[in-house]
């Protein structure tokens, strides 16, 4: 759908945040634009590209500058979560190709990383805590939030890896990319309605876009 450049006054947050690399002009939440800030929205959809984003045509696709981002984004906790979004959304484009390169870049050393202080805890419920040492639970609340997103993040990654048989790794109902036939050959966004008993080799074998 095509994308219309206006001026909002309600909250909208640029959906580049979500791809590979994040948003261009560094949004990751709302309330981070004002009235001012021109945003490039599909109306029927409600997707929003802030200016850099929608001029920018590596937008969504992996590069080296893409990697270093996600990987720095995942080793930092106010950041961990939205860059898990982002290799989920990426490894259902095209796993295959992809996560080899986060290999490539020390990703397994992140992850670790990343649970590891995750894990880390004061030891004491929040209701023993002084008044002074309260303000801590939102810290301890975002490692949770934190843990919970890596720990789903490793396990469909393991999944992808281990999985063995037709459609192990795809789900009814999973947001996946497929190639359409019409009215020209090109790579489209669909819903899997039903994963066939035995999966042609050529849809095994096939790459989609990266």
């Amino acid at each position: 759908n095509p994308l219309k450049s206006m001026f909002s006054s309600s909250g909208w947050v640029c959906d580049g945040r979500d791809f590979t690399g994040g948003c261009r002009s560094g949004q990751t939440d709302f309330h981070q634009t004002n009235v001012y800030t021109v945003t490039f929205r599909c109306t029927k959809s409600g997707f929003d590209l802030c200016e850099k984003c929608a001029y920018d045509p590596s937008l969504g696709k992996v590069t080296e500058a893409s990697l270093a981002s996600d990987i720095e984004a995942l080793a930092n906790p106010t950041m961990c979560k939205l860059a898990v979004t982002r290799l989920r959304n990426l490894w259902r484009r095209n796993w295959l190709v992809t996560l080899s390169k986060f290999f490539q870049h020390g990703l397994l050393d992140v992850l670790i990383q990343a649970l590891h202080k995750s894990i880390e805890s004061s030891g004491r419920p929040d209701d023993e805590r002084p008044p002074l040492q309260k303000q801590q639970s939102s810290i301890e609340t975002q490692k949770r939030q934190v843990r919970r997103a890596l720990l789903q993040l490793m396990i469909e990654m393991t999944m992808k890896l281990l999985s063995v048989g037709p459609g192990s790794d795809i789900a009814a109902n999973d947001l996946v990319w497929a190639l359409s036939a019409a009215p020209e050959e090109h790579w489209d966004q669909g819903r899997v309605i039903k994963v066939p008993q035995k999966l042609p080799q050529a849809l095994r074998s096939r790459q989609g876009p990266v």
